[in-house]
């Protein structure tokens, strides 16, 4: 009796990224690297609508070596759990839903991750600080993935003015991972004609920065971020939410915390923190005149709260005083419209879309009332009517 040879089992690679990252010309990329090898290969994509301009994942199947002849192998469509053997992730959290999944197994996958952080929507609707804990995704990584490798690819993006999608792939050709060398790489994304200098630098510094690492022995924590923040969270500011802007300097608003100190001062420890943070929003809301009366409101709560039967703890004066700055910061139609159209804010989208001087940079702006909203700033009467 003669036994079939074994099928060759193919390499499983499974990319998550975010709307916008590039993620498809990196699956198009490492796609045509294995077309010029000789490979048999597929790639399938899921585009995502939610959150963060929509997660997107896309599935590759390779095999390692030319199919033998007259063979035509057969690749799966999606992903299963326990059997991807590459899990390439373009920012943190998207990972802990790779591994979430079930996608990434201690005896198989190597899982390569950005360790920045794209916040989500419900992270930042908290009133409080809503952000995931960093350090439970890389302590499950460490301890479920086969191999872990992290690095900074926002800032190698950022210093060498490329996508992500081109770091990325440079992170994965510097694990050693592809069956083909870094100059077949290198000239794929030559023969795309788009951005070539900046991605090829993008691709160079993160291949540079994973191999070397791994040469040495070395799980990749690369970069001054993960270095310095493994197992820790960044202290929350003010203003966390990166759609809004305050055209404030920090001079501007040091000069008004001093002036404010004595007011400050005779506030329950817990509260002057809050307090301090609070009387500048409200100044750049309103007017200090708005200010002095949150801060009047605070002595008033506690004062009442020492004649109460039971003294309150820290948490509670704290939380006080920073709920009470947001409540009086309402954002109605009027903040919203007001925060969209400061020069600061278009600025910044300058900044982040890396537009040259003389680029046209277009913005749409969702910004629709409904009667809700103009009954909300109407005099009372009148929004009565409305509502």
């Amino acid at each position: 009796m003669s036994s079939r040879p074994a099928s060759p089992q193919p390499l499983t690679l499974l990319i998550a990224a975010l709307g916008g990252e590039g993620g498809g010309v990196l699956a198009d990329w490492i796609v045509e690297c294995a077309l010029r090898q000789g490979l048999p290969v597929q790639a399938t994509s899921v585009p995502g609508v939610a959150q963060r301009t929509g997660s997107t994942s896309y599935y590759i199947e390779l095999l390692r070596e030319a199919a033998p002849a007259g063979a035509e192998p057969v690749f799966a469509l999606s992903p299963v759990a326990s059997g991807v053997d590459v899990v390439l992730s373009s920012e943190l959290l998207e990972t802990a839903r790779t591994i979430e999944r079930g996608f990434v197994h201690p005896r198989r996958t190597t899982l390569i991750t950005a360790t920045h952080r794209v916040y989500t929507t419900l992270e930042k609707m908290q009133m409080g600080d809503g952000r995931f804990d960093d350090a439970r995704v890389h302590a499950a990584a460490r301890e479920l993935a086969s191999r872990y490798v992290m690095l900074d690819m926002e800032a190698i993006a950022v210093r060498r003015g490329t996508v992500i999608s081109a770091v990325m792939f440079g992170a994965l050709a510097g694990a050693g991972l592809l069956p083909w060398d870094r100059a077949l790489c290198e000239q794929v994304i030559r023969d795309g004609g788009l951005g070539v200098e900046a991605s090829l630098a993008g691709f160079g510094d993160a291949y540079d920065t994973v191999a070397t690492e791994s040469a040495r022995g070395m799980l990749i924590e690369a970069g001054a971020a993960a270095a310095r923040n493994a197992g820790t969270r960044p202290a929350a500011t003010p203003n966390a939410d990166t759609d809004t802007d305050t055209d404030t300097d920090t001079d501007t608003d040091t000069d008004i915390a001093d002036a404010w100190a004595p007011l400050l001062a005779a506030l329950p420890a817990p509260m002057r923190e809050p307090a301090a943070h609070g009387v500048l929003r409200l100044i750049d809301y309103q007017d200090q005149a708005w200010a002095r009366r949150y801060v009047e409101r605070l002595h008033s709560l506690s004062e009442a709260a020492s004649a109460g039967h039971g003294q309150p703890g820290d948490t509670t004066l704290a939380e006080a005083a920073r709920h009470l700055a947001l409540w009086m910061s309402y954002e109605d139609v009027i903040r919203v419209a007001d925060l969209k159209t400061r020069r600061g804010r278009f600025e910044r989208i300058r900044s982040e879309a890396q537009a040259r001087d003389g680029e046209i940079v277009e913005v749409v702006e969702f910004l629709k009332p409904g009667i809700e909203e103009l009954a909300a700033i109407a005099p009372r009467g009148i929004g009565r009517r409305l509502r």
